[in-house]
């Protein structure tokens, strides 16, 4: 058993992977049901976008300019918005110069409904000139440039099962992440931001421990920050590396129902690592984003899938996490169960 486990959690470690990609990435609330709900100021807290800008709305309802997506130089762009029950009223501010245009500035009167609790439709009236429909769509940060600031530091405390050909074994786990200084990859040519990540999983009942540790190292020298390399150790005995063989970048921001491909990556032993994201409903106010990642050994047989699922909030933070992962090799069958909260 224990030399299953070992590979499990040497498999286990790809999990880490999926860590550190979701550290400080985003997402937002859920819908309602067929009966509206009432929505607080609290609901309108966010980041929005429509079809020509971003912004936050924080939790007094003062709206921040965070990124305009249009041809207009935007000077300033600011208001104020307040919620009863689903009506929304506010006020911006506008200071603009149109493309090929003069600068000028106006208020924008805002009427609008939440449709649910990620979109609202809102009418805007520009008093004495003119008037419209935007429809408000709550979106993301997917990539939080705190996580890779030296001395970033995220942790949790997991419970769950591990099953091996029927038996379950009740098990308990911890990982901790911290982002290091910044150091040069001589093989590589590029200075790199090196995230470590510790993942310990304890199963009372077999009497076993083992730690699994990994270093994804992130390209300082390049705006994107690209991962470059991966190393892993399992319980202090097996180390493996692991390059890139196509680089897949998490969006700045993302709404529900966005998704794609992530990084997948080559092994030393020969394995390769696949996987998907997704960004999906949650309750009020948080999204899920789910990661499924497929691991095949030398000959290409699929030996694991795993999936990491991420309760995030409206700001992009990760408040929970469920680790689940199938793993088949020799005719023997474990499957990891974890879950807990985001210290």
């Amino acid at each position: 058993m224990k030399s299953t486990v070992l590979k499990v959690l040497g498999l286990t470690a790809v999990m880490l992977l999926g860590i550190v990609s979701i550290i400080g990435s985003g997402g937002g609330g859920g819908g309602g049901g067929d009966r509206a709900p009432a929505y607080t100021q609290k609901d309108l807290e966010g980041i929005w976008f429509t079809e020509n800008r971003y912004f936050l709305i924080d939790d007094t309802g003062e709206l921040i300019d965070v990124l305009p997506v249009s041809t207009e130089l935007i000077h300033d762009f600011s208001g104020t918005f307040t919620v009863d029950n689903r009506n929304i009223t506010g006020t911006v501010y506008l200071d603009h110069t149109p493309a090929g245009g003069v600068r000028n500035a106006h208020d924008i009167i805002y009427t609008g409904l939440f449709a649910n609790a990620n979109e609202i439709n809102m009418d805007w009236e520009v008093p004495g000139a003119d008037n419209g429909v935007e429809n408000w769509h709550r979106v993301f940060p997917l990539q939080d440039p705190d996580a890779l600031v030296p001395g970033f530091q995220q942790s949790a405390n997991l419970s769950g099962t591990v099953t091996a050909d029927g038996d379950v074994y009740n098990a308990t786990a911890t990982f901790y992440a911290e982002t290091q200084d910044t150091v040069f990859l001589p093989d590589f040519g590029v200075n790199a931001i090196p995230v470590d990540i510790l993942l310990t999983i304890n199963i009372p009942e077999l009497f076993l421990e083992i730690s699994s540790s990994a270093t994804t190292y992130l390209n300082a020298d390049s705006e994107d920050h690209e991962p470059v390399f991966i190393e892993e150790v399992v319980d202090e005995v097996d180390r493996v590396t692991a390059i890139p063989i196509e680089i897949h970048l998490l969006p700045y921001f993302g709404q529900i129902g966005d998704g794609g491909e992530i990084t997948s990556w080559l092994y030393s032993d020969g394995s390769t690592y696949y996987g998907t994201w997704s960004l999906e409903p949650s309750t009020t106010g948080f999204a899920k984003f789910v990661e499924i990642e497929k691991s095949y050994d030398f000959p290409n047989h699929l030996i694991s899938t795993s999936t990491l699922t991420s309760k995030i909030n409206q700001m992009g933070k990760t408040v929970w996490i469920e680790y689940r992962q199938n793993y088949s090799e020799d005719g023997f069958d474990v499957l990891i169960k974890l879950s807990g909260n985001i210290n």
